[in-house]
């Protein structure tokens, strides 16, 4: 195996020491001796990462498997299985799934080798060769591809819209550029398109992309695996979250897709501020939502006239207008504070208070 995994672990709802002989009360999961257990590296921004543990095992005389133990995972696994059976040439296959009141456990194929990330940050892949592979995965997707119609995608797309309305974390402001603007305005864009759906597996970036020892391009990461009418997304993601100076639109890629236009951009980062809310720590969740609604209100500032033009402009710079105020309130406060203080402790300050007091003692 390529890659290496970390000592130390998540707090988990399972001690590791009792992960193995768990596997054999649960049934189907017949271990032989010698079979061990290495923690599988998990994303230490997600909600579930002290509730749910992925580990590699290993077995003599047989191929590694990914075992993920957790709460929950029969979403995890349908969307799992619906992938691999319509993409068998580049996804894991399930193996076992078992459910029992107080966890579930997941086991299907481990796909060994590199990522594209790692290949090309340790130079062992230029960027040529990663849109190479790249290429080459998405026209494998493509296969999938079916016609639809504009009734199913605008059904999609205000899925998405009803979803983010139900955020609380989301500001009123915010509810309403969202419902108000740019949700029109995907509606609007889809009536200009051909609606079609294929299959994708939700993440599309290079860390999800790896080269098997075989030297072919294989896809890891479906939780969020789907047939979508947005299947663009993909090469949007691969532009967005690479964390390489990996281009998709590159020229000499000339099978990649063109850059997406304002309208599917918009509502790419829509759904990437859904996603981050359900998946992520609410504290970086709200992080990444703002950063997601400063790319919708900069995009639709460039790409909406009437955005620009109407109230929302004005509104748009109402939270910084109160904020200076709210500033520069604090500061006058301060410093008014400051001015009583001194005049409290000046000697002036305490003999004509002395001789006020005396004053009003005497009604002199």
């Amino acid at each position: 195996m390529s890659r290496s995994f970390p000592l130390t672990l998540p707090a988990s709802p399972l001690p590791f020491e009792n992960v193995l002989s768990s596997l054999h009360t649960i049934g189907g999961i017949m271990l032989p001796p010698g079979a061990s257990l290495a923690p599988y590296p998990g994303n230490p921004r997600r909600r579930d990462y002290a509730t749910r543990r992925t580990f590699v095992l290993t077995s003599p005389g047989e191929a590694p498997r990914l075992l993920t133990i957790g709460r929950d995972l029969s979403l995890l696994r349908d969307r799992h299985q619906a992938f691999s059976q319509s993409l068998p040439a580049l996804a894991a296959k399930p193996l076992l799934f078992k459910s029992t009141p107080e966890r579930d456990y997941f086991l299907r194929e481990f796909i060994e080798g590199k990522t594209i990330d790692e290949l090309v940050g340790l130079g062992e892949l230029t960027a040529e060769q990663a849109l190479t592979h790249s290429a080459a995965v998405q026209r494998i997707l493509e296969a999938t591809t079916e016609p639809s119609d504009i009734n199913a995608a605008t059904g999609e797309a205000r899925q998405v819209f009803q979803q983010l309305a139900t955020i609380s974390s989301i500001n009123a402001f915010d509810h309403a550029v969202l419902r108000d603007v740019i949700a029109p305005s995907v509606y609007a864009g889809l009536e200009k398109t051909a609606p079609q759906t294929r299959w994708t597996n939700g993440d599309f970036t290079p860390r999800n992309l790896i080269i098997d020892p075989s030297g072919h391009p294989r896809l890891i990461d479906y939780e969020f695996a789907a047939r979508t009418h947005f299947f663009a997304e993909d090469m949007w993601r691969w532009r967005t979250f690479s964390s390489v100076p990996i281009s998709a639109g590159a020229a000499s890629d000339p099978s990649a897709e063109s850059e997406a236009p304002p309208w599917l951009e918009m509502f790419f980062w829509s759904k990437q501020l859904l996603l981050s809310h359900h998946t992520i720590l609410p504290d970086l969740a709200a992080e990444d939502a703002a950063h997601s609604i400063r790319q919708v209100t900069e995009l639709a500032r460039g790409s909406i006239p009437s955005f620009s033009s109407s109230h929302f402009l004005h509104a748009l710079s109402a939270p910084t207008h109160r904020d200076e105020t709210l500033n520069a309130l604090q500061n006058e406060a301060r410093e008014l504070r400051d001015k009583i203080e001194r005049m409290q402790n000046s000697r002036s300050w305490r003999l004509t208070a002395w001789l006020r007091a005396i004053r009003r003692r005497f009604h002199c």
